[in-house]
C-alpha cells in the first residue's frame, strides 16, 4: 500500500483530544470525506472534522483528552494513494516524481526529483544525466507533453536552454 502525506499535526486543540492539522493539500476539505487517516502507519478513524484559519481540526477515535492528543504533535497525516483521484485536466505531483525529462527528440535530460508549487507556475527540480541539479517552470510554452503512464515529461528543445536554471 502506498500512502500520501496530506498534512502535519501541529498541536492539540482544546481539552477533548482534538488535533490541529496543517494541510499539505490544496483541498483541505478532503479531510471531511475521509473515514480514517494513517498516523505513523497506524490506521486511525476520524470522528469529526472542523475547519478554521487554514487549518483542519480532527477529532480522532480513542483520543479523548489533551494529553493523549499531545502524543500526535508533529506527526504526519497520510491517506491511501488509491483514495486520491487526479484532477480531470492534470495529474498529481507524486505521479511525476522520478519521471524522465526528455526533449522533443527523445533525448534524456534528467529525472524529476521535486516539484515546488508556486502561484504563477510549478517549478520542476531535476537531476541531470551529468549529475547536476536543474530547475525549470511548468509553463505551456516550455512543457510539450506529460505522459503519466510512461512517466515522461517532454519539453520543447528550442526553449529548453532559455528557461533552465542549474543549481551550483
Amino acid at each position: 500500500m502506498q500512502t500520501i502525506t496530506i498534512g502535519k499535526i501541529v498541536k492539540p486543540q482544546g481539552i477533548r483530544g482534538a488535533v490541529k492539522v496543517l494541510p499539505f493539500t490544496e483541498n483541505m476539505h478532503r479531510f471531511g470525506t475521509l473515514p480514517f487517516v494513517y498516523i505513523d502507519n497506524q490506521k486511525v478513524a476520524i470522528q469529526q472534522v472542523t475547519y478554521g484559519n487554514n487549518f483542519v481540526i480532527l477529532k480522532l477515535e480513542n483520543v479523548d483528552d489533551r494529553n493523549m492528543a499531545e502524543n500526535f504533535r508533529n506527526k504526519l497525516v497520510s491517506i491511501d494513494r488509491s483514495d486520491i483521484q487526479p484532477p480531470q485536466d492534470g495529474f498529481l505531483i507524486i505521479d511525476l516524481m522520478g519521471a524522465s525529462v526528455v526533449d522533443e527528440c527523445g533525448s534524456l535530460l534528467g529525472t524529476i526529483t521535486d516539484i515546488d508549487a508556486f502561484g504563477a507556475a510549478d517549478v520542476i527540480a531535476c537531476k541531470a544525466t551529468n549529475g547536476k541539479e536543474f530547475r525549470f517552470p511548468h509553463l505551456e510554452h516550455v512543457v510539450k507533453e506529460v505522459d503519466i503512464s510512461a512517466k515522461t515529461f517532454c519539453v520543447y528543445k528550442n526553449l529548453w536552454q532559455e528557461v533552465v536554471v542549474f543549481d551550483d
